[in-house]
């Protein structure tokens, strides 16, 4: 017998070392080894409950238990499975014990690596040994308990297992048989038989067993004619033989053939020579004498087949057995039974064959067709009924149980046998009205077809869900009741039921999320989802707990009713004091605990609660629903829970992030109040006395000539642009207005001609549209066009374009750059690098991206000029 695919070995040796180099040795000697090494004996109880072990090998002297203690536990759980002790000490009191306890071999350790060699192989040899004693039994269990005489032969020929059929058929008690060689029972020939069939089954590629017929002598000297199927225990590596053996003596038939009997017979009879090649193997027959019930069985002229061979007036004879059949008969000088389908004559055959004398066979046939059409049929009829997943049932007139099919295996439940009986009596009493309107409805129909829903026990007393189609055939001889077709609908049932309640979950927690969605107040929030959970689920307890602004704690929110008379003082969950619900937090994964007491970490001790289901609300906090019984929630019910824990955490975002915005806007508008109130000082205290200045200066100019007035008119004009700038910070700020479609080519075009560019150049490279406020994209732009202006001189390039890696776009020029040192400061507000800027152009740039999302970054044009890169545009279409 072969070693299966994959070997498991339990490796036992309280040296890690050693250990692991015994399971990496063994792997590398056969690759279908699978070693788990352990160091404790005192576990290996539980290797053998969570794996398949195939063998244990385990070290002898270890501190916790010696291999001959482990050896004894091992055997008083399995007596069978094999142990191999290999061990250092290796003396005879060991050994002795070993195999006193019932070990399967013994090796002991060596210095070289040999040793494994010899240890697989051991492994190997104990695993194929238990094997096969597990086939030798399954083959005494099917030989046993089987109904036919049966018997198994070791490869040499001797008997192994006889069953009590056999005793009683040849007379013999099993001890007689047992052991015996099968020539002291059966003549020379008969052995010589048995064998060629043998090898006949080890050499044949298709058939399973041989068939032959033997004389086999009981022990009371009667000596009857037997039929014999052959088997082979193991046909690619022989291990022995099996027979079943049946008695097909044919007294009756060839006295009725002596009888005379020949041509009266109402079976056709054939008398047949059979024709053989050069080694006597048959190759065709001839009919010597055919009655007239041969003609009429057969459609053939007995002039056209007496005297001929069979295959010159059969066409596609050769392709059917007869041929074999009858030349083994007239061979050997056995007799033959069987049935067989003539596909040449398109006609079903039971035959009887005989040898008379050497060389010669007579058939007594019947012709079998029709009755072969109606087992056929029946056994059609007989199969759909059985594998029918309905169960039928045949009512009488006064409702009692005519015929009820047995159990298909197909069927999911086991029905109650109710022949015989009133079957109301094992229907649940609230659908008995229903059953009798039924019942009467079909009665009163003849004809009719109707079909109801009940409840009835099945065959271990639950109610079970069934749905009968029933039709009134009172009128029809061969049935004359009412015939029912049930099937079992309990599934459906509980599915319907469990769809309603789905239904009603899902409309109430609709109904909550609508609240909740118009929920500004998380406490608010709270008490309602916690209401709105009452309705739903009939549990013990339900709670919700919030995160505190840190997340360091889940504060409690809300309880239920029923949880507030259980938990009077709900706890705080923290990472200082060990809790289940604060993992969960954390670890932000559901938890189901099906019995508490089987916890390590409950926060309370005492808790009544017995099973509990945790889930958390992302970073928002926690939702807990318990019960005061061990396992008393359903899948189904748990991914309803954690529906709701979703919708729960998306409402407690929505009002977080509503109070957040509140709060936001809250500051926002005190920030823009200051603004207004700064833009105010600005444009009223400053501009005031800045046109006093100027109008002054001007009336001065009038009067005398100076130098000194003229740079003072300049300063003025320079004030009065840094009072427009900063009044375009103050009042706009990071704010954009409502974004519409750009086309960066025509805001660009449009933007550079209302700028002074004098002889400056711009080349628009790339094609891109994507969503912004123009009149603030207009400024950035002008701004960045200015800034390359006034750097770069009257005769710069101005460039624009798409990036290539990131979503933006970008504006360089061919000036004298920016140096790297000043690239991230220049977006500040007041920096310039010329004496007559105000240092607030490119920081209102920075501000007009901010308010949109976007990113601007200052950095060297392939030129050498300065480039300005503005990203992050999700909407960028190039």
């Amino acid at each position: 017998m072969p070693v299966p695919e994959r070997i498991t070995v339990l490796h036992v040796d309280d040296d890690p070392h050693f250990s692991e180099l015994g399971k990496a040795m063994l792997e590398r000697e056969d690759d279908r080894f699978e070693v788990i090494t352990e160091t404790n004996p005192e576990h290996v109880e539980n290797h053998l409950e969570e794996h398949a072990v195939d063998c244990v090998v385990t070290d002898y002297n270890m501190p916790e238990m010696d291999g001959i203690a482990l050896l004894k536990r091992i055997r008083s759980r399995d007596s069978k499975l094999p142990v191999i002790l290999f061990t250092g000490k290796g003396t005879e009191e060991v050994a002795s014990r070993a195999i006193s306890a019932g070990v399967t071999d013994y090796l002991q350790k060596e210095g070289e690596t040999d040793q494994f060699t010899v240890l697989a192989n051991r492994i190997r040899n104990a695993v194929e040994h238990r094997m096969d004693q597990r086939k030798r039994e399954q083959y005494q269990t099917v030989v046993e308990t089987a109904g036919d005489a049966m018997y198994a032969l070791d490869e040499d020929g001797y008997i192994e297992i006889v069953n009590h059929a056999l005793e009683q058929m040849s007379g013999y008690d099993r001890e007689e048989l047992i052991g015996k060689h099968v020539s002291d029972l059966l003549p020379v020939e008969q052995v010589e038989q048995g064998e060629k069939a043998i090898q006949s089954l080890r050499e044949g590629d298709s058939n399973e067993s041989e068939r032959f017929t033997f004389r086999l002598q009981r022990s009371d000297g009667e000596s009857n004619l037997y039929e014999l199927t052959l088997s082979l225990l193991n046909k690619n590596e022989f291990d022995g033989s099996v027979g079943i053996i049946r008695d097909i003596t044919e007294d009756r038939r060839k006295d009725e053939l002596l009888s005379g009997l020949f041509e009266k017979s109402i079976h056709g009879i054939s008398v047949m020579e059979i024709v053989t090649d050069e080694d006597g193997e048959p190759i065709d027959y001839i009919h010597q004498r055919v009655n007239e019930r041969f003609e009429e069985l057969t459609g053939l002229d007995a002039d056209e087949v007496v005297g001929n061979r069979a295959t010159e007036v059969i066409e596609g004879l050769e392709e059917t057995p007869f041929i074999e059949i009858y030349g083994e008969v007239a061979r050997e000088g056995t007799t033959a039974q069987f049935e067989q389908y003539s596909a040449p004559l398109d006609r079903h055959y039971e035959v009887s064959a005989f040898s008379p004398r050497p060389g010669e066979c007579i058939s007594i046939f019947a012709d079998i067709t029709d009755r072969k059409k109606h087992e056929e049929s029946l056994e059609q009829y007989k199969q759909l009924v059985e594998y029918s997943p309905d169960l039928l049932v045949l009512l009488n007139e006064d409702m009692t149980v005519r015929y009820q099919s047995l159990p298909s295996p197909l069927l999911e439940w086991e029905p109650k046998d109710v022949t015989g009986e009133n079957p109301l009596e094992h229907i649940h009493p609230d659908d008995h009205e229903k059953i009798l309107q039924h019942y009467t409805q079909l009665f009163e129909n003849p004809g009719q077809i109707a079909t109801t829903e009940f409840r009835a026990k099945d065959a271990n007393d639950q109610w079970q869900w069934l749905e009968s189609r029933g039709q009134n055939l009172t009128d029809d001889d061969s049935i004359n009741g009412i015939l029912a077709a049930m099937r079992r609908i309990t599934n459906r049932k509980e599915q319907e039921q469990q769809l309603e309640r789905y239904s009603e979950t899902l409309e109430e927690l609709q109904r909550t999320t609508q609240a909740l969605v118009e929920t500004t107040d998380i406490q608010t929030a709270g008490r309602q989802a916690i209401i709105a959970f009452e309705k739903v689920f009939d549990f013990h307890i339900a709670g919700l707990w919030l995160s505190t602004p840190e997340r360091d704690a889940l504060e409690p929110l809300a309880l239920s009713e029923k949880g507030s008379d259980l938990i009077a003082d709900p706890p705080t969950y923290s990472a200082e004091t060990p809790s289940l619900s604060w993992d969960v937090y954390q670890e932000q994964e559901s938890r189901y605990i099906q019995d508490m007491s089987d916890c390590e970490k409950p926060i309370n001790q005492d808790t009544p609660i017995q099973s509990e289901v945790i889930v958390p609300l992302g970073q928002y906090g926690l939702l807990n629903i318990g019960s005061l019984e061990v396992d008393a929630f359903s899948d189904h019910e748990i991914r309803l829970i954690e529906l709701w824990a979703d919708t729960l955490a998306v409402v407690f975002a929505q009002v977080l992030q509503f109070e957040l915005l509140t709060e936001r806007e809250t500051a926002l508008r005190q920030q823009r109040n200051r603004l207004d109130e700064f833009a105010s000082v600005i444009s009223h205290d400053l501009r005031n006395p800045l046109n006093v200045a100027t109008l002054r200066t001007e009336l001065a100019s009038r009067e005398c000539e100076s130098d000194h007035l003229a740079d003072v008119s300049k300063a003025l004009s320079r004030m009065e642009e840094l009072i427009d700038d900063l009044l375009l910070l103050a009042r706009q700020g990071e704010t954009v207005g409502k974004r519409e479609e750009i086309n960066l080519h025509d805001v660009v075009s449009t933007c550079w001609r209302t700028v002074e560019t004098g002889e400056a150049t711009l080349t628009i490279e790339d094609k891109a549209i994507f969503k912004a406020d123009r009149s603030r994209l207009t400024q950035a732009l002008g701004n960045l066009f200015r800034n390359a202006i006034e750097h770069g001189g009257e005769n710069v390039t101005v460039t624009v374009g798409v990036t290539d890696e990131e979503n933006g776009f970008y504006v360089a020029d061919d000036g004298p750059g920016i140096p790297e040192e000043h690239r991230k400061d220049i977006f500040g507000s007041g920096f310039t690098r010329k004496s007559d800027g105000t240092g607030f152009g490119l920081a209102i740039v920075k501000q007009i991206c901010s308010a949109h999302g976007w990113d601007i970054t200052a950095t060297k044009s392939e030129s050498g000029g300065a480039r300005f890169e503005i990203t992050g545009i999700d909407s960028i279409d190039c």
